[in-house]
C-alpha cells in the first residue's frame, strides 16, 4: 500500500495496455486507497478499450467483489 502511487504513475503510460495492467494491479490494493485514483483515472481516459476496463475495475470494487 506505500507503493500506490507509485504504481498509480503508471496510468499516465502512453501505452494503453500498461495502463490496463496497472488498473489491474491497483485493483488488488486496499479499497479507500485504489478507488479514488482508478475514478479519476477513469474520468480522463480517452482510449474506449481502457474506459470499459476501468469501468469495470471500478464497478467490482464498489460492489465489493
Amino acid at each position: 500500500a506505500r507503493y500506490i502511487e507509485d504504481v498509480a504513475a503508471g496510468l499516465e503510460s502512453p501505452q494503453w495496455g500498461t495502463r490496463v495492467y496497472v488498473a489491474g494491479a491497483l485493483a488488488g490494493h486496499e479499497r479507500e486507497g485504489a478507488l479514488p485514483i482508478l475514478r479519476d483515472a477513469l474520468a480522463r481516459e480517452r482510449d474506449d478499450t481502457v474506459r470499459q476496463m476501468l469501468t469495470m475495475i471500478v464497478a467490482q470494487i464498489e460492489g465489493g467483489a
